[in-house]
This record gives structure tokens, sequence and C-alpha cells, in this order.
């Protein structure tokens, strides 16, 4: 078992990256044909000042919303995020003169955001999430995906789960909304990869228990997946502090299954963790039969669910395995999932005091203190957490990187 453990520690880096995916093009919205339509002239075009673009935008000005600037251009009607819209002039710019104060706000905090001033940015995208999180189009999208990577870069995990679901309800996730940045969401699943649905005991995390994703007022998630989604996080943060709630709904969304199978290996019955890692062993073995795809991220949350899961059980060798399983964290993700690797070396050394290995548990949280000092899971927290309270034997029975603020 000592030979499992340091061979697991010693283990170099894989170096992941996550891609940065498509480009995100000049205008963020997709140009939608429409047959039988005569060009404008050059006298009924405006012009439009386009962040990022030297060139004028010209185009026949159609409509002007909260959502969007529409314009026709080459034949094709485009929308356009307020998020791009620096100025405009010529015909059709009084039907945009309400919203440029909005846009001068959307285009600032952009800007702020893409040259890495993330504290100026938060404070325009905060206040434009209060407007925009509910509604529809390529200015939500900006907004929320501004807010949503703005919290996640101080580290506020558990509030960030707000503005990515509304991210998926305004209809974006597909590829990154700022220029020159990696995707905060992957493609594939519309899952984002620095929020895992796995937590630790934080006061973040205590208040998405009781009191849900938090949301500006009056506003809804009315898109279904990303509620069933919000639920099943909610349900792992309610099971991480203790609390009892209804278990939420499943779903034929490939997503949603996936995150259930996470949080019920962890926070199931015994039969449903038994269960539910298999499923996550099954994904990891089509992977590797080359059946399916799994990116680095997704990997690095399997194999802690699975670690997390197998240290609840009553069999010495399970917990043992699970320890181990948990180390592969540190060992090959700590670039892609920082947080979750401090986490697994805090719930591997609580495991190992559990079951009599002290020194072992030493090394690992002298590991945890060198390599994550200040880990929210850590005894050196700022708050003085001390012993963790996740999923181990001492745990509550669940019942029905993180904010960690």
């Amino acid at each position: 078992m000592q030979r499992s453990l340091e061979r697991a520690m010693a283990a170099g880096l894989f170096g992941l990256v996550l891609s940065a995916g498509a480009d995100a093009g000049v205008l963020g919205a997709e140009p939608r044909e429409e047959g039988g339509v005569a060009e404008a002239s050059d006298l009924d075009r405006a012009e439009v000042r386009l962040l990022g673009r030297v060139e004028p935008l010209l185009g026949k000005v159609e409509e002007a919303s909260f959502e969007a600037l529409s314009l026709r251009v080459d034949g094709a009607r485009v929308e356009i995020g307020w998020d791009r819209v620096v100025r405009m002039s010529g015909p059709g710019a009084e039907k945009a003169a309400e919203f440029l104060e909005l846009a001068e706000k959307a285009w600032r905090s952009r800007q702020r955001l893409e040259r890495g001033d993330f504290v100026l940015a938060e404070a325009g995208f905060e206040e434009l999430f209060g407007v925009y999180a509910g509604r529809l189009g390529p200015t939500a999208q900006a907004v929320a995906e501004g807010a949503l990577r703005c919290r996640l870069r101080r580290g506020a995990h558990a509030s960030a789960i707000g503005p990515w679901l509304m991210l998926l309800q305004a209809g974006g996730g597909g590829r990154p909304v700022f220029d020159g940045v990696p995707a905060v969401v992957d493609p594939e699943t519309g899952l984002c990869p620095a929020i895992p649905p796995i937590w630790t005991e934080t006061t973040g995390v205590r208040q998405l228990a009781e009191r849900g994703i938090t949301l500006p007022s009056g506003v809804e998630l009315t898109d279904e997946r990303a509620a069933l989604l919000g639920a099943w996080y909610r349900y792992a943060a309610a099971a991480t502090v203790g609390e009892r709630q209804g278990r939420p709904s499943n779903s034929d969304d490939p997503s949603v299954r996936l995150v259930a199978e996470l949080v019920l290996a962890q926070h199931g019955t015994s039969v449903e963790r038994s269960e539910n890692r298999d499923r996550l062993r099954q994904r990891l073995e089509r992977s590797r039969a080359g059946r399916a795809t799994t990116p680095a991220w997704l990997e690095a949350w399997i194999y802690a669910a699975i670690g997390r899961s197998l240290v609840r059980e009553n069999d010495e060798a399970e917990r043992l395995r699970g320890v181990v399983t948990m180390l592969h964290l540190p060992a090959r993700f700590a670039d892609e999932q920082p947080f979750l690797a401090g986490l697994c070396l805090a719930e591997a050394a609580e495991a190992m005091d559990e079951l009599g290995r002290g020194e072992t548990a030493g090394l690992l949280r002298a590991e945890l203190r060198r390599r994550y000092p200040g880990h929210p899971a850590g005894d050196d927290a700022p708050g003085g957490n001390g012993p963790i309270r996740g999923v181990t034997m001492n745990s509550p029975p669940a019942g029905g990187g993180q904010d960690h603020r």
C-alpha cells in the first residue's frame, strides 16, 4: 500500500490544457440568411464601430433591443451583442440611442476582462447581470459568461453556478464569447470544468445548500436542463453539509445523467454508490477502448467521485483503494483541477487517519500545505476549517475550490 501511495504521488504531471475552442468571430452571432430581401443601398446603411475591429461594419439597422443590435449586412441578418458595439452613426442609429449606455458598460467590461483586469471587469458584469440574467441572445450570453469568469477568478465557485446556468439558458456555452481566452464551458456537455459537483463544507457551499442557486430578483431557471443541473448541484451541497433534501429528478439529457452519477456515487445509499461507481468506471473503460472521448477534466471528476465514494465503505481494502484513486488527482490532474487535487489530498489524509495510518496522513497533509497553501479543505485554510467534512466515514448519512464564498 505504501508503495502504491508513493508511486501515485511521484507520478509526473500530464500538463493537459483545455482547448481554447473555436474563435467566436467578430459579431458574436452567426448571420442568418433570408432569401428574397433586397440589399440595402449605401444611403440606408449605418456605420457601426465594433470592439476589436479596425474597419467599421456597414449595415441597415433592422432592430435594436436589450438583447442585441440587428443589422442587414450583405443580404444576411446579423445580431450583434452590445458588448461589441462601441459607437454608431448614420441612418437608423437613433434606434439604438437608448441602449448605448448599456453598450458602453458592456464593451468596457469585456475589454477589461480580455486584458486581464478582472476586478474592474467584475464590477461591470455584476451590474449587467442584474439586467440580463434570464434574457436570451448574444448580450445575455456575454454578460453571463463574463460574470462566470470573474467569479471563478476570485474562487467563488459556489456562487458561479448562477451565471453558468444563465449562460446555458441564454443559449451560450457552445464556444467562448471572449477573444483570446480558453473555453470556460465544455461545448459537448455544457458543463463547466471549473465547477465539479464535488464539494467540501464551506460558507458558500452551506449557502448553496440552504438557499439554492443565487440569481437576481425575479429571475428563474426556465430551461429544463439548466434547472436539473442546478438541482443536482444543490443536492450535492446539501449532502456535503449534512442536510436532507428531496432527490432531484433524473433525465434523458446526457449531462444531467452524468452529474447524477457523480453525485450519487458520493452521496447515495450503499447500493447506489456501488452502482454509480460502476457506471463511472464504464465511462473510463469506453474511453480507453476508443469508443468514447473523455476530456482530462472529466476524467479527474470521475476519479475524484469514485475515490470519495470508496472511502465511505466499511471494508478497509476498499477504503485504501479509494485513497489511491483520489491520489490520481494531485499526481495527474493538478494543472487541470487544482481545487479537486487539493481536496483529494485532504480527504485521503483524513481517510488514512481513520484507518490508523497517522504517519501517512501526516505526509499527505504536509504535501497539501506545500502544494496548495490555504486550500479550503486544509488545516491552514484562512477560515481555520481544520478537519474537513465531506464524504468520509465520519460524515453524517447522506439524505435526501470553491467559494467558498
